[in-house]
């Protein structure tokens, strides 16, 4: 098409190149708004392979809005979980928490099939209504951060652990952050307290990543356990 318009215009004694010019000359192109397109094209074709082939999971949030490979205990924020591409967002877990019980009351609830912010937020208002406390669901509830606003982060569910993929790189980044010798409380409710002597244990679903795997299993563990809440990222937000 290109050479067809090329031929065609050094027929009429002219060349692209000057036509251009003269309609600069008239004023119908604004040569310093093309630019702008140009650079701002330039850009979003940058980012779009950002997007596409660098972030992955294992990687790392910072505070910067950044996403990196590498681990710094000053910067980094979050581990990359997961990347969502069709939505361009991606599930972190925050690398800070806290070690709380889930519910010093034994609160039972059947969240089977929620995903984890909804069963968070179910969790904890079936504690209210019942004047109890679910302190790991309140506990991310309340978190927020420059990422994420308050009520948006949650506790992983079963089924968003059982999701989880490329967990080999996921394992690296918690070693790196020293969180993969321990165990995480999911939204998934526990089934009760046990009193062993003045020892209070609590059934529940947990996981943990260890030797390049996912463990997720329900069984009695000791009060309290670790509290680390997910959310979920735009990356076009932080890229």
């Amino acid at each position: 098409m290109f050479d067809k318009i090329y031929a065609l215009l050094k027929s009429l004694g002219t060349t692209p190149e000057e036509v251009v010019l003269k309609w600069v000359e008239e004023g119908k192109i604004d040569l310093d708004r093309i630019a702008e397109l140009v650079k701002q094209n330039a850009q979003n074709k940058s980012s779009e392979v950002k997007k596409a082939k660098q972030v992955k999971a294992g990687m790392f949030l910072t505070k910067n809005k950044t996403i990196c490979s590498e681990y710094t205990p000053d910067d980094c924020v979050a581990i990359v979980l997961k990347v969502f591409p069709n939505s361009r967002e991606a599930l972190m877990f925050n690398i800070e928490g806290a070690s709380l019980s889930f519910s010093r009351e034994g609160i039972t609830a059947d969240t089977t099939g929620f995903r984890g912010l909804n069963a968070t937020h179910f969790v904890s208002q079936m504690a209210k209504d019942m004047s109890a406390t679910t302190e790991a669901a309140d506990y991310c509830l309340e978190f927020e951060n420059e990422f994420v606003e308050k009520g948006n982060a949650f506790l992983l569910s079963k089924e968003d652990v059982a999701d989880l993929e490329d967990v080999e790189d996921i394992y690296k980044a918690f070693v790196l952050t020293k969180l993969s010798d321990k165990t995480f409380w999911t939204s998934t409710t526990p089934a009760g307290n046990l009193k062993s002597g003045e020892e209070a244990k609590q059934t529940a679903y947990i996981f943990d990543l260890r030797s390049s795997k996912i463990s997720l299993y329900s069984e009695y563990v000791r009060l309290p356990l670790d509290v680390h809440p997910a959310y979920v990222v735009k990356l076009n937000q932080i890229l």
